[in-house]
């Protein structure tokens, strides 16, 4: 059984003492550059990614080949707090398990740790800020607690913000609506559904997995990209265009070119739904004027209207 003296939440008390954000991605910057060395081909260090050459298996010739890794700090990030949120849960309950086998109340140790993470809640205010899955962790947390151990709640907190996501729904694929006010982002992607699904519909899709998609959650079936090219082919130019639009507007945070590809592949379907290939190469012979552009741009214009 767990020790009745360990710290469940150790790890999100000590990188929630200050925002830590640059000081780890500089160290595990340096950790992958010293590791690889000559291996490197490319260190992008202000949004904490690195491409370096190594070997891999290959089934089919029995032997190794060399090919280009990515290394991003943000998804190593992401997969360490959902990590230390998994570890953080059982720990609590071998603890309340622990406590209980000794005849005591687990009471005072679960009210203590609601006040941990109260505290740590407050913080998340005001630290990482640009990575919400550290306040959606310290979320989850205080949920898991109340749910399984609490039949009154101590701390009531509005889960229904778009910012706060049960962790285990998080996708780092989705894309990330940028609004001033947080209460603004929910309707504001409800109306850009609503635009998009006019006659003639741009896309198809739930509207719950139309949401999801642009508040970094999984997605159940993704959205079909329904417009047509000038050839009678599917138009992977104007959903091109449509995404970097949104973009260039502001409505969704800006990512990396590589990062942007994985999540339209994640996405977006075809209209027969299939997942689109060949992104990168078909953005180098993407139309500057592409099917729909007038109608993209005017469903744009009309959000904020």
């Amino acid at each position: 059984m767990e020790n009745v003296n360990k710290n469940p939440l150790e790890y999100f008390q000590s990188l929630l003492e200050k925002d830590k954000s640059n000081e780890l991605k500089t160290t595990y910057i340096s950790e992958i550059i010293e590791h690889y060395g000559s291996m490197i081909e490319k260190v992008d260090n202000e949004n904490g990614i690195v491409t370096y050459w190594d070997f891999f298996y290959d089934e089919s010739t029995d032997s190794q080949i060399e090919g280009l890794v990515t290394y991003d700090f943000n998804k190593s990030f992401n997969s360490t707090i959902s990590s230390e949120f998994v570890k953080a849960k059982k720990s609590l309950d071998s603890i309340v398990l622990s406590i209980s086998y000794n005849g005591i109340s687990p009471k005072e140790f679960i009210n203590i740790q609601i006040l941990i993470l109260k505290d740590l809640f407050v913080k998340t205010e005001s630290l990482y800020l640009d990575k919400p899955i550290v306040k959606n962790a310290i979320v989850g947390l205080i949920n898991y607690i109340q749910e399984k151990y609490l039949v009154e709640k101590i701390i009531s907190i509005n889960t229904s913000s778009p910012n706060l996501i049960d962790i285990e729904d998080y996708s780092e694929d989705s894309l990330n609506w940028d609004s001033l006010n947080p209460e603004d982002t929910i309707p504001n992607i409800e109306k850009l559904y609503d635009l998009l699904i006019q006659s003639p519909a741009l896309i198809e899709s739930s509207k719950e997995d139309f949401i999801k998609a642009f508040t970094m959650r999984k997605v159940t079936n993704g959205i079909k990209w329904l417009v047509i090219g000038k050839n009678g082919s599917f138009s992977k130019s104007s959903l091109f265009y449509f995404v970097e639009k949104l973009i260039e507007e502001g409505l969704i945070t800006d990512v990396p070119s590589t990062l942007l590809n994985k999540k339209i592949h994640y996405l977006f379907r075809d209209p027969s739904n299939n997942r689109l290939k060949n992104i990168r190469q078909s953005k180098s012979t993407n139309s500057s004027n592409p099917s729909q552009k007038d109608r993209i741009d005017s469903v744009l214009n009309s959000i904020f209207i």
